[in-house]
């Protein structure tokens, strides 16, 4: 009798660890599930952040581009000195 609850007492025990190591994994699992979540949170956040950072890259480099061109064609548009002079209907029509 004594003998069989020694074994009971043994048995209990070690259903007792199992148990209790099984909700151990399943808690660092979970743990792990947690900051697996968070830490993807974060590398969206920063790649959006990131996203706007080149876009602003891009934006700025694309409008200095878009003035360079301008400039250019301003300049070239400009009429220029010529050793040819102007008639007088063409000089009327400067003065105007």
């Amino acid at each position: 009798m004594l003998d069989m609850s020694i074994a009971m007492i043994f048995i209990s025990t070690i259903g007792a660890v199992v148990l209790l190591t099984i909700a151990g994994i399943l808690l660092a699992i979970r743990t792990l599930a947690v900051a697996h979540r968070q830490q993807a949170k974060e590398d969206a956040a920063l790649a959006r952040s990131m996203d706007k950072w080149i876009t602003t890259i891009g934006e700025r480099e694309e409008r200095r581009r878009l003035r360079q061109t301008e400039r250019r064609a301003a300049r070239l548009s400009k009429p220029r000195h010529s050793i040819v002079r102007a008639t007088p209907v063409q000089a009327d029509r400067q003065r105007a």
